[in-house]
């Protein structure tokens, strides 16, 4: 018997649908929080910036330019980095027909890993891979392996607890495959 208190069951299974646009913004949100990529993009505002210094005070530059030069050196690098991802994902996006990628998508939790299904592929990826979760204002992100990430708009979850029942499933079959030493350990 279900009282009116008691949550649903966690469904194993939602559908979605991906557009470019779902993906152009979940490949940018993943490039931002890659730790790699941001230390890259900081060394570059650092380095070019430094470069700048340096030039400037070779050529006795007094010191306002100085610092206008350094602030605008690194604006201009976190702006032509930016600028340089967003084309080259749209790009990608437009180009390419991503058939698996974009459309429509089934992702299933089962004791063996996750199921995914598109009209053009279908996929188990296995407990022991999986890396992590992680979750934006519209998107929860499976890291199935280190590049391979499943992105799941929470607008296909009826509600907010239904989106979050859908995440903790997923991590306790994450924790699970961890104790008995299945899953990823990085």
């Amino acid at each position: 018997m279900n009282d009116g208190n008691a949550p649903s069951p966690v469904s194993c299974l939602v559908r979605f649908s991906l557009s470019r646009w779902d993906v152009l913004r979940c490949r940018l949100w993943l490039i931002s929080h890659h730790r790699f990529l941001v230390h890259l993009v900081l060394f570059g505002c650092i380095v070019v910036p430094i470069i700048t210094l340096l030039l400037d005070v070779v050529s006795n530059v007094p010191i306002t330019l100085i610092i206008i030069h350094v602030a605008i050196s690194a604006g201009i690098m976190l702006c032509v980095t930016l600028v340089t991802q967003v084309v080259i994902q749209g790009l990608w996006l437009l180009l390419y027909k991503n058939r698996g990628v974009v459309g429509d998508h089934e992702l299933e939790i089962r004791d063996d890993g996750i199921l995914t299904r598109t009209p053009f592929n279908e996929s188990l990826h296995r407990w022991s891979g999986f890396q992590k979760i992680a979750s934006s204002k519209s998107y929860l992100y499976v890291f199935v392996t280190d590049n391979n990430v499943e992105y799941i708009p929470l607008r296909c979850f009826a509600s907010t607890q239904d989106a979050e029942r859908f995440q903790d499933e997923i991590q306790k079959r994450l924790d699970a495959a961890k104790k008995t030493g299945t899953a990823s350990n990085r």
